[in-house]
């Protein structure tokens, strides 16, 4: 009667391990293709962000989202290439340049504000449409580089 019953214990417990071999085996299969699966639908993307490129995953559809997901605050005056309403693909270059503001001063008269994305001096002062004669003072030079909060004095010869 011993041998019975330790008999049917083993068999009960035999097949409980059956039991659970079948379920957890699928499962971890089902789970490992499913996270396969969600990582390999990730894009490859390069993103150049006021000149620094950063290689990123994403899920994001657009450029917009991406950037948001990036936490990159953007302002109307930025540039961004392409637009934030287009559509990503694998191997995507998006670059971002953030405005900045620059104050002009022309013949110490107040100062004109523009937001540019513009690096030199001779930019801003394009885009701003202020025309220069050869003998007109410009501080800094037309070539020199500008960072955020940079200010332009413009005296005008005549």
């Amino acid at each position: 009667m011993l041998s019975s019953i330790m008999k049917s214990l083993f068999l009960k417990s035999l097949r409980s391990q059956q039991i659970a071999t079948f379920i957890v085996i699928p499962t971890i299969f089902v789970l490992v293709i499913s996270l396969a699966l969600y990582e390999g639908n990730k894009k490859s993307v390069t993103l150049v962000v006021n000149g620094e490129t950063e290689e990123v995953k994403t899920y994001a559809s657009t450029v917009g989202k991406l950037l948001s997901e990036s936490e990159l605050v953007l302002s109307e005056h930025d540039h961004v290439s392409p637009s934030i309403e287009s559509p990503i693909e694998n191997g995507s270059l998006i670059k971002w340049e953030q405005a900045k503001k620059i104050a002009i001063q022309v013949d110490n008269k107040e100062d004109i504000y523009i937001w540019t994305t513009e690096k030199t001096v001779g930019n801003v002062l394009a885009e701003a449409d202020i025309n220069l004669s050869e003998f007109d003072k410009v501080s800094p030079g037309l070539d020199e580089k500008l960072n955020e909060n940079s200010n332009i004095s413009v005296e005008k010869a005549y």
